[in-house]
């Protein structure tokens, strides 16, 4: 599950947010991550027997290696307007490579 949270660059609120929620993996704005961060930390909780992870992620988070949502819009005070980046997120494939 893949779960987008307010906040443009604002972290204590998809951190605060993830922790209600048992998040398994938290993106937050401040820190550019890669998306093998990401798909690490789910594979590892597959392996260990989990049938599914709580992601959250803020709005304004970003994840090197997923495609841009080339969003060049602004809202009515002149910031560009985020989001999208959960639907971007959970559209990546995450496999596995056989060993066999």
């Amino acid at each position: 599950m893949v779960v987008e949270v307010m906040g443009r660059h604002a972290g204590w609120i998809v951190t605060h947010a993830g922790i209600a929620g048992g998040a398994d993996f938290i993106a937050i704005p401040e820190r550019a991550m890669q998306i093998e961060e990401i798909t690490d930390a789910i594979l590892q909780r597959a392996d260990a027997g989990h049938a599914f992870s709580i992601i959250v992620v803020a709005e304004g988070a970003e994840i090197v290696g997923l495609e841009s949502a080339g969003h060049s819009k602004l809202d009515e005070f002149g910031h560009k307007l985020l989001g999208g980046i959960a639907q971007r997120l959970a559209r990546r494939r995450v496999i596995r490579a056989s060993t066999s």
